[in-house]
Formats: C-alpha cells, sequence, structure tokens
C-alpha cells in the first residue's frame, strides 16, 4: 500500500489538500452561519413569546377596563331612571300645586269679592244710621 501512495504525483497531493481545505472551509462557513441563523431564528421566537404575552396582558387589561366601563354604565343608567322618576314627581307634584294655586287664587278673589259686598253693605248700614240719626 506505501507503495500506490508513493507513485501518486506531487500535484495530486496538492489537489487532495487543496480539497480538504475547501471542504473544511466549507464546513466551517456552513456550521457558523447555521448557529447565528439559529440564534436568530430563537431570538425571533423569543421576541414573538413576549410580543404575545404582553399583547395576552394588554386584552387582560381591556376586558377589565369594559367589565368597569359596563359597571359605571349600569350605574348611570340607573341614576338617569332615578332622575326621570324625581321628575315625574315632581310634574305631578307642580300639576298639584297648580290646582290648588288655581284654587287659592279663587279662594282669594271670592274673599275679595265678599270683603267688597261687606264694604257695600257696611257703608249702607252707615249711610243708614246717619240718616236715622239725623
Amino acid at each position: 500500500m506505501y507503495e500506490k501512495i508513493k507513485n501518486v504525483s506531487f500535484s495530486t497531493w496538492i489537489h487532495v489538500g487543496l480539497l480538504i481545505i475547501v471542504v473544511c472551509i466549507l464546513w466551517f462557513v456552513v456550521c457558523s452561519g447555521t448557529k447565528s441563523d439559529v440564534s436568530d431564528i430563537r431570538n425571533t421566537i423569543d421576541r414573538a413569546e413576549s410580543d404575545n404575552r404582553d399583547a395576552r396582558q394588554q386584552i387582560n387589561d381591556a376586558q377589565s377596563e369594559i367589565g368597569s366601563a359596563n359597571e359605571n354604565i349600569d350605574r348611570a343608567g340607573a341614576g338617569i331612571d332615578r332622575s326621570i322618576e324625581s321628575v315625574e314627581r315632581i310634574e305631578e307634584s307642580t300639576g298639584r300645586n297648580k290646582e290648588e294655586l288655581a284654587e287659592c287664587e279663587r279662594i282669594i278673589s271670592d274673599g275679595k269679592a265678599d270683603i267688597d259686598r261687606a264694604r257695600e253693605i257696611l257703608e249702607s248700614v252707615r249711610s243708614s244710621n246717619k240718616k236715622a240719626e239725623s
């Protein structure tokens, strides 16, 4: 076997050596390139997972805010309902007050008329008394 190796020319040895060097360089480039690719892929996945966690938290926060807003809307609706009931009671009271005021005005008007009649009667009595005294 040694004789077979000895018979191989020097240029063949150089070609074999160059071939081994080229293969080593290619292997190094491929391995180092894939390490950075794998690292980049891992970093991208990590960022995506982090973004997903952040998005999930933001969605949960938004759901809490929506729930709180719904409670506030419900409370505001109940307050509006109470206000409407108060306005209706005030309108009813105002209607009753208008009726009572009209009745009071009628009583006052009747009272003034009665006073005027009483004055007339009193004047009539006074003038009758003056005529009777004279």
